[in-house]
């Protein structure tokens, strides 16, 4: 069974295409719950389950803001680690995708991105949300001073 780790291993390492999570969560969980001391529950428990609130992914460079819209950034190595803001967005997904895409810009392919698979695709474009402008609303239909009024 090692060697099948090492392999899971290899490959995860080695690959462009997407590593199954699974996978390697199942092979830690088998060398390692041959241990009397740790059972196989807590070696799944916390290698292969996300961490912190339940049901909620969490993505490198994104953020959840207070009203529930998502922000992404990144540090940029050309201003000292400074952070890049680089959008609001209203799905998690769409602020990932933007980190993952400035992050390949900035690292190429040494960076770490979440999505590897869909970097270099161009399939998905983040939508990244604006504020509404207010020049875009019709004027009212309001008389101004210089009108003039007609004496009958």
């Amino acid at each position: 069974m090692d060697l099948a780790f090492l392999d899971s291993i290899q490959d995860y390492l080695l690959s462009d295409f997407d590593f199954s999570h699974d996978l390697l969560c199942d092979n830690i969980v088998t060398l390692v719950s041959d241990d009397e001391q740790i059972s196989s529950e807590m070696v799944e428990e916390l290698l292969c389950n996300n961490n912190g609130d339940a049901g909620e992914r969490r993505y490198r460079g994104v953020r959840r803001l207070l009203w529930g819209k998502f922000a992404a950034e990144i540090r940029d190595p050309d201003r000292k680690g400074s952070r890049l803001w680089l959008g609001t967005y209203e799905m998690l997904e769409e602020a990932d995708l933007a980190y993952d895409r400035v992050a390949f810009q900035l690292y190429s392919s040494k960076a770490g991105v979440n999505f590897p698979h869909l970097v270099r695709s161009g399939v998905l474009k983040p939508t990244r949300v604006t504020k509404r402008s207010h020049g875009s609303m019709a004027p009212l239909n309001v008389p101004s001073k210089k009108m003039k009024m007609a004496v009958a």
